[in-house]
């Protein structure tokens, strides 16, 4: 919604039908929007981590001691 709005925006400035504080407000708006989306999209991974963790599928093991110690691919793996 943002997008179109921000293309119907600009669209208006061509005609001359508003001026460029609509342009910079749509822009505003949708640069939040955007924002808002990766946000989002960091809090569901951050989120099913945890969901793991908690049901203790999730071992994390990091960096070279824990390979030598663990005999497998350093690194954050689920359980099945």
């Amino acid at each position: 919604a943002a997008a179109s709005n921000l293309e119907a925006a600009r669209e208006r400035y061509a005609e001359g039908v508003v001026d460029v504080i609509a342009i910079t407000d749509a822009e505003l708006t949708w640069r939040r929007a955007a924002g808002r989306l990766v946000q989002s999209r960091y809090d569901r991974i951050v989120a099913h981590y945890r969901l793991l963790a908690a049901a203790g599928r999730l071992r994390t093991t990091v960096g070279a001691d824990a390979q030598a110690r663990e005999g497998d691919e350093a690194g954050t793996v689920v359980e099945p």
